[in-house]
């Protein structure tokens, strides 16, 4: 018996202290403020926001987003500051899966500040306790470590006291309110002035860490990793559209091929990738029927203009203009013929996104244009078909945290273009592939103040109604990391995989950088992989694609 009680003690100690250990989830609503200062016109928001940082510094807490809270709360239509009753405490804890919400108010009595808090418990909507603390504005950081210890300890939360703050810097005020215009401008999207008054403060103090923690989340905020799919595609998944909140115009050029693989092929004319493995006997012998050797030659050009702007809060438009140059020759040696196809598809893009919620954009792109082809065949013109219509389209969305980090998008896109292949022993038309559809399948993880990526693509083409050519998978998993505002690198790796008689898997790499200045983007991009051939059905061919991007954000409107 004494056993069984002892027992029992200590799992009843061990279950406390998984109790006391358990994360809280916690809300702080915006501080009401009264004040006739203009310069503490934003001060409430402030406040909460350093009360946040305070309150997610100390062990047992979890903090609700702003931008999270705020998407959720306007779109139920509720207030982000106020009185918070019973039943509306209630409601706002289940929208925002919060355990507890922090309110307050700011009453400035002549430059000397008095902050009341409270907190409330979403499950009961009681009030669990109230209390406040004053001070000037330049004592601010007193004040919010006050506010934290007690709000954690209405929580019946027993924190370790970190040491005191460091004093109180010159024009320490001027810290309070460059912050609280911060977080301001950040509600109405304006990031350009919100880097502008978040540097300001930080040159006036640079030890306070609600400024150190936004200037991170300015600094990252998005990945900017992406892939070229074939010409005929958007770059970009269309759903995106519907975040932007500025217009932009940009363009690219993009090149590839084998180039960097060449070498010269006996008695062929020209230097080709030589095919590995090329041994065997066509329709016309060989000189030497065991070493036979085949070569490719393919390479592609692509440029692309593009507009997008906000058409509303929710929904953005996008006009693209893509024109590119694809070659692809199969050559045998000691053979004068080879066989060649060119392929000129020229296409105009129109995209719209649209976010109907803070956590799902939709999006969809249509496409027509022309493809010009040249086929030559063991030696002569082949007969060139007419200029033939290029059309299709794509679809996408993208399910995302409000806070960036965490998306998952998908695209599909159908189109109508065509490509001539041949059986690289007898040079004879093998046979001619519609290739209508391409998906891409996106996940990306934002990591610590999102300056760190992690992505995860997947990219497919598919051959319906092909068995030697039925489908083309890549898997790309990649790193971004964002030095500051101005520079972000990434890295990545590539595999390919391929059915044809067997499964034949190639691997690559991706390497990239983006340059931020002002409003101005530009963006490199270098990558080595291997893919199915154009031309020959039957191989894969190692390729090289440089990129560079130029985009100019905020030409005619939109923030900053």
């Amino acid at each position: 018996m004494i056993r069984r009680s002892s027992m029992l003690a200590v799992f009843l100690s061990f279950s406390a202290i998984a109790l006391s250990a358990q994360s809280l989830n916690v809300a702080v609503m915006d501080f009401d403020l009264e004040s006739d200062n203009p310069q503490f016109k934003y001060l409430g928001k402030g406040f909460t926001e350093l009360t946040s940082v305070e309150v997610a510094r100390l062990h047992g807490f979890t903090l609700v987003d702003r931008a999270k809270r705020n998407d959720i709360l306007e779109e139920q239509a509720f207030a982000l500051s106020g009185a918070v009753d019973e039943s509306k405490a209630m409601q706002i804890g289940k929208l925002l899966s919060v355990d507890y919400l922090v309110v307050g108010s700011i009453i400035d009595l002549m430059g000397n500040l008095v902050v009341t808090y409270s907190v409330v418990s979403t499950e009961s909507g009681a009030v669990l306790g109230k209390d406040k603390t004053e001070g000037q504005p330049s004592e601010y950081k007193r004040m919010v470590r006050e506010i934290g210890l007690g709000i954690a300890a209405m929580m019946g939360k027993q924190v370790a006291v970190a040491k005191a703050p460091p004093p109180p810097v010159a024009k320490q005020a001027e810290v309070l309110t460059n912050f609280s215009d911060a977080v301001a401008a950040l509600d109405s999207k304006d990031t350009k002035t919100a880097e502008k008054k978040l540097e300001a403060a930080k040159a006036l103090d640079p030890t306070d860490p609600a400024v150190r923690y936004y200037l991170d989340k300015l600094a990252g905020g998005t990945s900017k990793f992406a892939v070229l799919p074939e010409a005929y595609y958007s770059l970009n998944n269309p759903a995106m559209l519907g975040l932007i909140k500025e217009d932009s115009i940009y363009t690219s050029i993009a090149f590839g091929g084998t180039f960097l693989f060449e070498q010269a092929l006996p008695g062929g004319q020209g230097n080709f990738f030589v095919l590995p493995g090329s041994y065997g006997q066509g329709s016309i012998p060989p000189p030497n029927p065991n070493q036979l050797q085949f070569g490719e030659s393919e390479s592609d050009i692509r440029l692309r203009f593009g507009y997008s702007f906000p058409l509303t809060d929710k929904l953005g438009m996008d006009v693209e203009v893509v024109t590119t140059q694809e070659s692809s020759t199969l050559q045998r040696e000691n053979y004068n013929g080879s066989n060649v196809v060119q392929s000129n598809p020229n296409s105009v893009d129109l995209n719209l996104g649209w976010a109907p919620a803070s956590w799902l954009l939709v999006g969809l792109g249509l496409l027509a244009g022309d493809n010009n082809e040249q086929i030559g065949y063991q030696g002569n013109t082949g007969g060139n078909p007419p200029p033939s219509l290029l059309f299709g389209g794509e679809g996408g969305f993208v399910l995302r945290t409000a806070d960036g980090r965490y998306s998952f998008g998908l695209t599909v896109g159908y189109s109508n273009f065509t490509t001539y292949q041949y059986n690289m022993y007898t040079l004879g038309e093998g046979p001619v592939l519609v290739a209508p559809w391409y998906f891409d399948q996106t996940d990306t993880i934002g990591l610590g103040a999102l300056r760190d990526f992690l992505v995860l693509k997947t990219i497919g083409y598919i051959y319906p109604g092909s068995q030697d050519n039925a489908s083309y998978l890549q898997v790309i998993p990649a790193y971004e990391h964002w030095f500051g505002s101005a520079l972000s690198l990434r890295i990545g790796a590539v595999a390919s995989m391929e059915p044809l008689p067997s499964l034949t898997v190639g691997y690559g790499g991706t390497l990239g950088a983006t340059f931020v200045l002002r409003k101005w983007e530009i963006d490199l991009g270098a990558t080595y992989r291997q893919r199915p051939s154009r031309i020959d059905y039957t191989d894969v061919i190692p390729e090289t694609v440089f990129s560079l991007g130029i985009k100019r954000n905020g030409v005619f409107f939109g923030h900053g």
